[in-house]
């Protein structure tokens, strides 16, 4: 499946052994194993309930582990590729289970803590992003989208007036 606005499929490749007679046809008995792509088709033969997958993506991507952390690339349920990390600061099941995960596999990331720090009381520390919607200031992107608009506006303005 692919979006019409991306280049990405939601799809991985899988390795399959090839019979005596696809090496005989491919002449090429050095290699007797062939790397096929693989897409997910979803049929329905009688009316059963569905298991909930509300948050779970298809991993269309061998998991990079990185030193602390573990990079995912899924296919989500609205045909979009994401590429997500899981940390060890996320907690050392998730950690593990990203780190286990193999290509093709379903992964949830819709219950996917957040990843946050902690106080020296134990209750969560705000993000900067956070604090500064609190206090009324803007961060740089916020003052740049600010910009943008307010140029907008007056090139709107100028366009209008002649």
């Amino acid at each position: 499946m692919m979006r019409e606005d991306s280049r990405e499929w939601c799809n991985f490749w899988q390795r399959f052994e090839r019979t005596a007679i696809q090496i005989r046809l491919k002449h090429n008995k050095a290699v007797n194993w062939a790397d096929e792509n693989v897409s997910f088709v979803i049929v329905k033969k009688t009316a059963r309930p569905l298991v909930d997958r509300e948050g779970y993506s298809r991993l269309v991507a061998r998991p990079k582990k990185r030193g602390g952390h573990v990079q995912l690339r899924s296919c989500d349920d609205d045909a979009e590729v994401r590429v997500r990390v899981v940390a060890k600061s996320h907690g050392k099941d998730w950690y593990t289970s990203a780190r286990k995960s193999r290509l093709g596999d379903l992964f949830d990331m819709g219950s996917l803590p957040e990843k946050r720090k902690r106080e020296a009381d134990g209750s969560l520390r705000l993000t900067k992003m956070e604090r500064f919607r609190i206090e009324g200031r803007h961060t740089k992107a916020d003052k740049r989208r600010l910009r943008r608009e307010k140029l907008e506006e007056l090139v709107q303005e100028q366009y209008d007036s002649e």
